[in-house]
């Protein structure tokens, strides 16, 4: 299991390759948020598989030698979000093979911008998960239900979302997700006083 949250500059195009362990079949979640440029313009998610076969190529004295083949490439499905807040924030969450090796992010673009991205994955349940990334999960979790709008609460998020959620801090995770957020003026609240109070209640922070 993985969880992780970074800050970088895409200077145009940004390609990100992330491998992931593990045997089982499990799942993913990415969200890529807009701090400072101009809007998101597409941004994609892909899984990666061994390829079977691989082709011949020419080594630098002529001979034949056969080339590793190229890896299978699986789209990542987008998370429905409210359509004004596309160039603000993307996330795509889904099931991860286990057979797949690699999580691929690529944003395009032609100028440069300022995103945050969180990118986590688990293949099979993972119940030790340390503070710092208990909260990244749950920060990432609560960014994408403000972006999609309105009224939204953790019920209404996909349920891939929900999946990884439970997989990655447990069955509670959800309920305990609720709680929080019905304290009164919580949903106004900064996304790590939530998160921090979220991973208290499960343990995880101290």
């Amino acid at each position: 299991m993985e969880a992780m949250e970074f800050e970088i500059d895409t200077f145009g195009e940004f390609e990100g390759t992330y491998e992931t362990e593990g045997n089982a079949d499990g799942t993913l979640f990415v969200v890529v948020e807009n701090l400072d440029g101009p809007p998101l313009e597409h941004v994609e998610v892909v899984t990666l598989v061994p390829g079977e076969g691989g082709g011949v190529r020419a080594d630098g004295d002529g001979f034949a030698v056969a080339s590793e083949p190229e890896p299978d490439e699986s789209l990542v499905s987008a998370v429905e979000l409210n359509g004004e807040m596309r160039g603000a924030i993307q996330a795509f969450a889904g099931d991860l093979s286990a057979q797949a090796t690699h999580i691929q992010l690529r944003i395009h673009g032609t100028e440069n911008r300022r995103v945050r991205v969180f990118v986590g994955w688990v293949k099979g349940f993972w119940p030790n998960t340390p503070c710092e990334k208990c909260k990244a999960i749950v920060k990432a979790v609560i960014r994408v239900m403000r972006a999609a709008g309105g009224d939204v609460g953790i019920d209404d998020l996909a349920g891939s979302i929900l999946r990884f959620l439970t997989e990655t801090l447990g069955e509670r995770a959800i309920g305990i997700l609720r709680d929080i957020l019905a304290f009164p003026g919580a949903i106004g609240r900064a996304v790590d006083w939530i998160a921090t109070k979220v991973c208290q209640r499960l343990g995880y922070c101290p």
